[in-house]
């Protein structure tokens, strides 16, 4: 639950939970109601304000089995897919659903509207879900006489991460909030059926019978190491507020302890699906990542690029892999992992995700044993002209660096560019990235969206990944200011 107060009616209870607000109910720092169920004794006034979705087996290393996070839901009457599970314990029926995933996920939240017991529907993804053909039908109440409850579903962010109760690995549950459209653009070409356009991730006006949504240019967001999507709160509310109405997808992919171990492949492959399954990502997105999901944003541009990114900007992204280990911070043992790396044969070590972009000093075995960053970087002799291709497409490519980054290092990995070969690991020692072979060779085109303008190399002050909200609202938050020129207006206009 999300708080426990008194009050004297159970209609002063539902008010609590449909008005959540900054304080007594909700976490100062957020002040964003997260309240999706309320329950009332009125033997002693108890109310009990609920938070429903991310149920799932969410250990202290986080969701292993991930089966939390590979499952679209929401509340009855309400088709827009959550990328979260609710109440997966209380089933009350499962059925087999074809097709796409919207029309998976289409087809169970009409099968849940049909029940009149069903109170939550959830539906299996592409995810490697070993259930994505199954729907699933929840109930999350039990009134009786003791008690009274109700659901009201789902908001658009969770604030209680600071407490870290109930849920700490979801938020932005929502990808756009439809109350700040002011341009309204057709969604799925004016769907007539308020279930349908929802399922679809867009925005439905009951009173015009209209499917609609933004032109912004959809933003999605990759996680790093370890990371949790409520980390990219603060992101999201500063795009939220300059861009209105923009769809930003949050990607929930091995969020927490997971993304450490876990290898780079199957997190790139879960990342292609997402992308490749949310219809609003077809006409193309920007891409934005921090630390390793950083990399990972770049490989997908390196590696698929379908759909397109428009505008890549990664944070403190290990680009040209480590050196040092970095989720050790005790500098000796950084040493001694790095000296013995190869000794201990850390491009192989199983559970592992940065062995997998892991760089070294020797050029021979770094090339002989690298599982996946030489293949991403196109470092092998016979060059794949397809990666090289897909880069050069971008319309602008941002990388920056913290100026006191101690976990990529070196920091300048961010810029394509590490130490040379054999050393030394000194700051003063890494190559200038425009005279790096890769650059000069233009392996990853950079050296052409150098040319052409579309390449920005830049530090910000502060350690890994801990810039100040004034640079990237001043830097990176230009990046996302453009628009789709495919879309179909509407004809009106929707002001807040």
């Amino acid at each position: 639950m999300t708080a426990t107060l008194t009050t004297q009616t159970a209609e002063e209870c539902n008010d609590a939970c449909v008005h959540q607000k900054e304080g007594l109910w909700a976490p100062k720092k957020f002040g964003v109601p997260n309240c999706e169920a309320w329950q009332f004794t009125p033997k002693d006034g108890t109310c009990q304000l609920r938070q429903l979705t991310g149920e799932g087996k969410v250990g202290i290393l986080g969701d292993l089995t991930a089966d939390s996070w590979k499952r679209h839901s929401n509340f009855r009457g309400d088709c827009t897919p959550l990328w979260v599970d609710i109440a997966p314990k209380l089933t009350i029926a499962k059925s087999r659903t074809l097709g796409t995933q919207q029309e998976r996920d289409l087809a169970c939240c009409r099968a849940c509207s049909a029940q009149p017991s069903c109170e939550a529907w959830s539906q299996g993804t592409d995810m490697d879900d070993k259930e994505m053909n199954t729907c699933f039908l929840r109930s999350l109440t039990k009134p009786d006489t003791k008690h009274k409850s109700a659901v009201i579903g789902a908001g658009y962010r969770d604030t209680d991460y600071p407490a870290k109760k109930p849920k700490p690995y979801y938020t932005e549950r929502r990808n756009m909030v439809c109350s700040d459209v002011q341009s309204r653009y057709a969604c799925v070409n004016g769907a007539a059926q308020r279930d349908t356009c929802e399922s679809y991730g867009c925005c439905w006006d009951d009173g015009t019978k209209e499917c609609f949504r933004s032109n912004w240019r959809p933003v999605a967001i990759m996680h790093g190491m370890g990371s949790r999507l409520v980390e990219y709160e603060k992101n999201i509310m500063w795009l939220r507020k300059t861009y209105p109405g923009i769809y930003i997808k949050n990607l929930n992919i091995y969020p927490g302890p997971p993304s450490q171990m876990t290898h780079m492949l199957p997190m790139m492959t879960q990342i292609e699906r997402a992308i490749k399954s949310d219809p609003m990502l077809k006409d193309g997105f920007n891409f934005y990542g921090e630390s390793q999901g950083g990399l990972q944003a770049r490989a997908y541009v390196s590696l698929v690029n379908d759909p397109p990114v428009h505008n890549l900007v990664a944070i403190s992204g290990p680009q040209e892999g480590v050196g040092l280990c970095p989720t050790i911070d005790m500098p000796g043992l950084k040493q001694i992992c790095a000296d013995g790396a190869v000794i201990i044969r850390i491009y192989h070590w199983p559970r592992c995700s940065f062995c997998d972009y892991w760089h070294g000093l020797d050029e021979k075995k770094y090339l002989e044993h690298s599982q996946w960053l030489a293949d991403v970087n196109n470092a092998r002799e016979q060059k794949d002209e397809k990666i090289t291709a897909r880069m050069k497409s971008l319309n602008f490519y941002m990388a920056s660096a913290g100026s006191d980054d101690k976990v990529v290092q070196p920091r300048e990995s961010a810029w394509h560019t590490f130490w040379p070969w054999g050393g030394p690991q000194k700051e003063s020692a890494v190559m200038d990235w425009r005279k790096t072979e890769s650059y000069k060779g233009d392996w990853l085109g950079l050296k052409t969206l150098d040319e052409q303008g579309k390449l920005e190399f830049n530090m910000y002050e502060g350690g890994h990944t801990q810039y100040n909200s004034s640079w990237w609202q001043s830097t990176v938050l230009p990046m996302f200011n453009n628009k789709l020129s495919t879309l179909q207006p509407l004809g009106t206009s929707y002001m807040v």
